[in-house]
């Protein structure tokens, strides 16, 4: 997808998140499409080409870089007290390679706070070590990365 594509996708999906939210309804669905596409749109700016959706020639990960093979998946996850978890399910992205990176994009409302850029090499541990204590589902998604404000967040969510 070109930049200016990007660019107008994420306008619109801006507009519907906070048309959605201005009526108090909270959507994780639009805010997870528009993550992706609003890494997408970073990745473009930095001159990437940049595959998405149904135009991706490798599908096992959200955004696919044709140029270079590399392969990238997003994650998002709402701030609530203090933290912002993504789900990996059981695990097997990770394990089964399905994605060179992952970029994180915790949010708040509706904004995205930052992107956190990990390598596969460094998720190894989420999907080695289920934490199973803190996961919303722990029989189907123990394998989360979890982001906190701050060290009182981790240790009241424990």
């Amino acid at each position: 997808m070109r930049r200016e594509e990007l660019e107008k996708v994420v306008t619109y999906l801006e507009k519907a998140i906070k048309e959605l939210s201005s009526a108090a309804v909270d959507d994780e669905r639009i805010m997870s499409r528009y993550a992706e596409h609003r890494v997408a749109l970073e990745l473009a700016k930095r001159g990437h080409v940049v595959q998405v959706l149904n135009e991706r020639d490798d599908k096992r990960a959200d955004i696919y870089l044709p140029e270079e093979g590399i392969k990238v998946e997003v994650k998002s996850g709402k701030f609530v007290y203090g933290s912002s978890c993504a789900s990996f399910g059981s695990g097997r992205q990770i394990k089964e390679g399905r994605f060179d990176f992952c970029v994180f994009t915790p949010y708040n409302e509706n904004e995205i706070k930052e992107f956190l850029v990990f390598s596969r090499e460094e998720l190894a541990e989420v999907a080695n070590r289920p934490r199973v204590k803190f996961a919303r589902f722990p029989n189907t998604n123990p394998c989360i990365l979890i982001r906190c404000n701050g060290y009182d967040d981790l240790k009241g969510s424990s």
